[in-house]
């Protein structure tokens, strides 16, 4: 479906879509070096590498972003949850904050 948001890592090492697709609501995307250079430009392919939110968030996940230092991704969208998501490793939830500062 529609892809609504995008966030790149301060490292360029992944890049984080949110769409309003429930199935895949926000997709980290690895890239990887195709370690072949043309011309001084190196092609890139970007893999999806983990799929969040399916259950942590309960309606549309419209924004996603990264702190300065790319350790924490935080998503948000139409339901009065924000997610705090470690960005590597495991990529797994941090914290979710859903206690009604939205509403």
């Amino acid at each position: 479906l529609d892809v609504v948001g995008l966030a790149w890592a301060p490292d360029d090492s992944h890049l984080v879509s949110c769409s309003l697709d429930s199935d895949a609501p926000i997709i980290v995307w690895k890239l990887t070096d195709l370690a072949q250079r043309n011309h001084n430009t190196l092609n890139i392919l970007c893999n999806p590498y983990k799929i969040l939110g399916k259950t942590e968030h309960s309606s549309t996940v419209k924004g996603v972003t990264f702190d300065p230092a790319g350790t924490y991704l935080a998503s948000s969208g139409d339901d009065p949850a924000v997610c705090i998501w470690r960005a590597h490793d495991d990529w797994g939830l941090e914290q979710k904050v859903n206690d009604g500062i939205f509403q």
